[in-house]
Parts: structure tokens; C-alpha cells; sequence
């Protein structure tokens, strides 16, 4: 691969125009297709392809050459299978089940080569905005809930306020014009062989319904990415990305693919305009590139002491106040407390186990571990190092859980009742609240030997950098649940030599085997 360098308007801007089509990477792209006997529009099956791999990795690398080249796709190519998975309420609403693309396994393949240079391309020349974290290396929505969380945590420490808006582009996936998205390809240095190719990628898509057995007739795709493809969410991004860098200096925006949050820090009323402006200059933005603002799903949320809780307004409506929003999976409460997502995530598990224990008869200690492994345990653990709870009370509901599921699994296998931690020892699982502690620890690690898109001294102040010691913040009683604040007290009591130990799973593994015991 080679970039290229255009000088436009006297600038010298990176070019990526051709790929290559490595036989290697094509082999390990196909051995990333799901296992399963399943066929995609075009109907080759993924087991098939990859039996046949050794033979026919040469021929697919030499199509795929002819394909960039030429800048045309098979027709097949450009279909997809849409299979409608229920969610919840009226069967009978087509508003209550989610599309599931499939596309089709050769091209995903060709994707794949094409994504992986792009986003190398866009990372070489730090391309990718620096408040965006969906789909991008070393970025995630825990990364991007602590960058905001401490932002907070910072200001009501400060004794300062909190105005956060949650925008809702409605279909912002289906909605982007395919000409402006050329636009913004060309801009960012996407061009040549590549630019023809996705031009010809994203047009004459057709799509059909499978229903069990049934298809419906083909429907034109006349706007958005492709839904269920490999470039899809790559193209968004590169969609989007300009957009924090309209936003006036004052105002933070944090970005997750189209999940777009704005919010001011403030004491005073000039600060809170400042806000107002940024949300003219969105909705300027919006319009210009045609994806449409969910105005009922747009949300505020006032965070602080003795907020003043200014009305903001979105095309001309009132923006709704909540108390709590669900934040990339995360329930936020106006007190940062985090109760409300603590018991959500607890129903959850408790609901899960009563069906699990309701439908499956095994006897297996094993096969009841890999349930709640994969099954329960995950339910509890999501993200935790954003809400990782410092009460007893709210602790003990949390491994109350583990508790009736460890319990339980002793009557189902006709084993004798034996107490919680011998139970733990017997099954081989550490407590919940270790595994949080392990989970802070780890990513503090991450963060400081620089394996995250976050910046260590943006996040910890560090007294000694040879032993890497943290220095602590002033806590407020919000504050207590500040993702700085509990790291700072664990890792100073660790080792020196843990905290200076580089690998993240050898620190993982030496940091499980202290909390065990």
C-alpha cells in the first residue's frame, strides 16, 4: 500500500487511492466467517469456502484485483438478506423487530482487505476525530463513558454545574446521502481506484425480506451505508467526523458512531450560551448533510448543586429534562449514583436465572458454569468500571446474584448445601466485587502504560514515575464513585514490580491471584 500526497489549496494532504490483495490476509479473513452451514445472498456456504480455502485463495485475491481495478461489483454483491428479529410488544408492529443484513461472504472479504488499510490510513495520519470512539483501536464505550464521568466528577468537585444534551439522529445509518458521503471521502484523502470502487459499492443495492422460508421481492437502497456490511460503520465515521470540529471551544462532545452527547461545565450564564450556540451550529450541520434529529428522543440532563437549569430548545421545540438516561448501556442518573442501573442490571440476572433453572435439567457442574459465564455473568458486568459501586448495601445486591446462582447450582447437581465462599473455592470462581476491582485495575493499567486512546496524566496525576504512584483527588460524596478515585487506592498499595509490569494479561493474571487469595 502506498499513500500518495495532493496539494490542494496549497496544502499537502494524504492520499490513499489502491490496495493490495495479500493471499495471507485473505486466508485469515475467511477464517473469520462465522462457523455455521448458513449462506449469505450469493449463496456460498461459509463451511464450504472455508474448506476450500487453500485452493481458492489465489482466485479470490486475482477477482478482487479486477474488481478495484475495473471499479465495478458483481451485482450479487450488492444485495443483502434482511431477517426481522422480534425485540418486544405487538408482533404485529413492524416497528418492534430489528433487521439482521446479511450480505454477501466474498465481498465482506474484499471489505475487509479495503477497511483494513483505510483505518490504518486514517490512523497514520490521525485523521480519525479525537472525540469519536465507535468502532476505532483502543477506543470503546467504557473509554469514552470515564473521559465524560471524570469531566464530571471534576466539576461538581469544583463546585460547578453540569448542562448535558443526548442528540438522536433518527436512521442515521440509513439516512446519509450517498453523494455527500463521495464528498466526504474525496476530502478526507479516500480516492483513486478505492473512491470508484465504494462509489459503485454503495449504488443499485437492492435488499430482500426472508421471512422463514420466504422472500420477499427485491427494494432499491437509494441512501445509507450498507446495513450488515464490513465498510458500513467505517463509512459513517468518516461521515460524521467533522462534526466536533465545528464545535465552538467551552463545549465537549463525545461521539460513538451517531450516539452524540454535548454538554457545558458552567457558573455562569455567558457559559450556558456558549451551549445554545453549539446546538445552532448542529442543527446548521444536520441540515447541510441531510440526517434528521429525533427531536422527542433529544434529551437533557442537569447535573450539580444548585443548578439553574436554563431551557435549551432544538429546531424551535423545548429539548425534554430526564433524570436518568441510558448512556451507551449505562443508566446515568442526575446524582451519579448509579442505583437505578444497578438494579436494572440485577432484575436482568435474576430474570435470566429463573429461566435458565426453569428450562434446563443438566446435572453438569460444567455445563451450568458455562451458562452463567456466558449467560448471567455478563449481565452484571457490563462496563463496571463506570459505575463499580463503593456502597455495601449496593455491593452485597450485586453478589447476591452469584449467591443464589451458586446455590442453586448445588440443588440442581443433588450436591449438599456448603457456604458462599466454600462454594466460590469449590467452583473455581473469584467474588463479583473482585472481578470489578480487577476490571478498574486492569484498565488503569491500560491507561497508564498507554494501551488506550485515553491519556494517562489527562486522567491521574503521578507523584513518581519510576514507581508510577498516583496522587488522590478531593472526593465529595459524588464523587465516590469516581473511576480515578477508586483506582488511586488500589494501585498505590500495589507492588512496585505490578505497577511497573508492561504486559496487561500478565498484570491481569497476578492481580486475580492476589484478590483469590
Amino acid at each position: 500500500m502506498q499513500y500518495n500526497h495532493n496539494n490542494e489549496d496549497n496544502n499537502q494532504i494524504p492520499v490513499i487511492e489502491d490496495v493490495d490483495f495479500d493471499i495471507i490476509d485473505i486466508i485469515n479473513f475467511i477464517k473469520k466467517l462465522p462457523n455455521r452451514n448458513g449462506t449469505s445472498p450469493d449463496n456460498i456456504n461459509y463451511k464450504i469456502l472455508k474448506i476450500t480455502l487453500p485452493s481458492i485463495a489465489p482466485f479470490i485475491s486475482e477477482i478482487f484485483r479486477i474488481s478495484l481495478d475495473s471499479g465495478i461489483l458483481p451485482n450479487i454483491w450488492k444485495e443483502s438478506l434482511i431477517i426481522p428479529l422480534f425485540k418486544k410488544g405487538e408482533k404485529s408492529n413492524p416497528e418492534n423487530y430489528r433487521p439482521i443484513a446479511l450480505t454477501c461472504a466474498i465481498c465482506r472479504v474484499m471489505e475487509m482487505t479495503l477497511n483494513k488499510y483505510i483505518v490504518q490510513f486514517l490512523l497514520d495520519n490521525n485523521l480519525f476525530s479525537n472525540h469519536q470512539y465507535g468502532f476505532i483501536k483502543k477506543r470503546s464505550t467504557t473509554t469514552q463513558l470515564i473521559t465524560t464521568l471524570e469531566d464530571w466528577y471534576d466539576a461538581i468537585m469544583g463546585k460547578k454545574n453540569i448542562d448535558c444534551i443526548y442528540i438522536d439522529f433518527k436512521k442515521a445509518f440509513d439516512s446519509v446521502p450517498h453523494d455527500l458521503l463521495i464528498n466526504k471521502l474525496y476530502r478526507i484523502g479516500i480516492r483513486g481506484k478505492i473512491l470508484n470502487w465504494i462509489s459503485s459499492f454503495l449504488s443499485n443495492r437492492i435488499f430482500r425480506v426472508k421471512i422463514n422460508n420466504e422472500l420477499s421481492k427485491p427494494r432499491n437502497i437509494k441512501s445509507g451505508v450498507p446495513q450488515g456490511s464490513v465498510l458500513g460503520p467505517l463509512l459513517f465515521l468518516i461521515y460524521i467526523n467533522d462534526l466536533p470540529d465545528i464545535i465552538p471551544n467551552g463545549i465537549k462532545i463525545k461521539l460513538f458512531a451517531d450516539d452524540v452527547k454535548v454538554y457545558v461545565i458552567h457558573k455562569t450564564k455567558n457559559e450556558r450560551i456558549m451551549l445554545t450556540n453549539a446546538i445552532k451550529i448542529i442543527e446548521h450541520w444536520a441540515t447541510k448533510w441531510k440526517l434528521n434529529i429525533a427531536i422527542n428522543k433529544t434529551y437533557i440532563i442537569y447535573l450539580g448543586k444548585n443548578n439553574p437549569k436554563d431551557q435549551y430548545k432544538i429546531f424551535d421545540t423545548t429539548i425534554n429534562e430526564v433524570d436518568s438516561i441510558r448512556d451507551l448501556g449505562i443508566i446515568i442518573d442526575n446524582k451519579l449514583r448509579f442505583q437505578e442501573h444497578v438494579q436494572k442490571i440485577i432484575r436482568a440476572a435474576y430474570i435470566k436465572m429463573n429461566f435458565v433453572f426453569k428450562i434446563i435439567k443438566s446435572k453438569s457442574i460444567k455445563t451450568w458454569l458455562t451458562i452463567y459465564k456466558s449467560y448471567i455473568r455478563p449481565l452484571l458486568e457490563y462496563s463496571p468500571e463506570t459505575w463499580n459501586p463503593q456502597l455495601r448495601s449496593e455491593v452485597n445486591k450485586i453478589e447476591k446474584c452469584q449467591k443464589f446462582f451458586t446455590k442453586s447450582l448445588l440443588r440442581k447437581c443433588s450436591l449438599p448445601y456448603i457456604p458462599y465462599f466454600q462454594r466460590l473455592e469449590f467452583l473455581n470462581i473469584p467474588t463479583l466485587e473482585n472481578r470489578r476491582k480487577t476490571y478498574d485495575l486492569v484498565l488503569a493499567h491500560k491507561i497508564l502504560h498507554g494501551y488506550t486512546h485515553l491519556k494517562s496524566e489527562n486522567l491521574f496525576k503521578i507523584s513518581n514515575r519510576k514507581n508510577c504512584y498516583l496522587l488522590s483527588k478531593n472526593q465529595t460524596s459524588k464523587s465516590s464513585n469516581s473511576f480515578v478515585n477508586r483506582v488511586t487506592k488500589m494501585w498505590n498499595v500495589l507492588t512496585d514490580e505490578l505497577r511497573t509490569t508492561k504486559v496487561t494479561l500478565s498484570f491481569k493474571n497476578k492481580i486475580k491471584a492476589i484478590l483469590i487469595q
